[in-house]
């Protein structure tokens, strides 16, 4: 989940759908028992999205993901 914006989500990764990933992650997010299946979003920082960070948290929660992983790419 490289965004918090389908704007920035999609000129990222070309062809994919943000509303759609947000959705998976939010179905398999409420199926959930005992804490499995355990759900990793990780959040790759360039230059194009780093700004989205805070808001990337936010919508993690939102999406039922207790914890973000991040990862910096190319950040100058």
């Amino acid at each position: 989940m490289d965004s918090s914006t389908a704007e920035v989500y999609e000129a990222i990764r070309p062809g994919a759908d943000f509303k759609r990933v947000c959705a998976g992650i939010a179905y398999v997010s409420r199926l959930k028992q005992d804490h499995r299946p355990r759900i990793i979003l990780n959040f790759v920082m360039m230059t194009i999205n780093v700004h989205q960070l805070a808001d990337l948290v936010c919508l993690a929660a939102d999406l039922g993901v207790k914890k973000p992983f991040l990862r910096k790419m190319g950040l100058s």
